[in-house]
């Protein structure tokens, strides 16, 4: 099918700089820059007792639905990774409570944590992505989950890449919600991002 699409299509459909997709891809392929976050931490001078304490809970962090409350709140970079590790730590447990409460939120810090674990879990969250994406209630939901797609799957992924794009295309917001779907369509497809 990567034969198959003209390149019109990626002239007509370029991918924007910023936003959440580019984000998404920027985050998951420049490792570097999560290390550098983890040297800024280790290197920061005391960045208040509220952020030292929230570091301290979230590396003690061991039932499954406390992981899952910690996913829903807002935090700086440096803890964001540190619940990362706790939540890949977890994923037997948490996988099926975080698939369920994927579907209805709309929390912009969860679906984060949710993209972050869906591209780095052990198990294949492709089928079932594949599976329920469209039934996702927030169209930021929807759009994010599509980048798992471009990193996770294949050339297999495409023809539900197109529909998802072209059905976030027309969502009512001013948000691109198109480029989740569209950055993986390009991913599979070797295209430059």
């Amino acid at each position: 099918m990567v034969n198959n699409i003209p390149d019109s299509f990626f002239k007509d459909n370029p991918i924007q700089p910023s936003g959440s997709a580019m984000l998404a891809y920027y985050m998951y392929t420049n490792e570097g820059l999560l290390e550098r976050l983890k040297e800024e931490k280790e290197q920061r001078i005391h960045s208040g007792k509220d952020q030292e304490e929230l570091e301290k809970t979230v590396v003690a962090l061991d039932e499954t639905k406390e992981i899952l409350r910690f996913m829903r709140k807002s935090m700086d970079g440096c803890n964001k990774l540190l619940l990362r590790d706790v939540v890949l730590a977890h994923e037997a447990d948490v996988t099926d409570l975080i698939k369920k409460r994927i579907m209805t939120s709309r929390l912009d810090d969860f679906i984060d944590n949710t993209l972050d674990f869906f591209l780095r879990c052990e198990a294949d969250p492709v089928p079932w992505l594949k599976e329920n994406i469209p039934e996702m209630k927030s169209p930021y939901a929807r759009s994010v989950m599509c980048v798992v797609l471009g990193f996770r799957g294949g050339e297999d992924e495409l023809p539900f890449l197109f529909e998802q794009f072209d059905k976030l295309k027309n969502e009512p917001d001013e948000e691109a919600f198109e480029q989740g779907p569209l950055l993986s369509i390009f991913k599979i497809c070797g295209k430059e991002i």
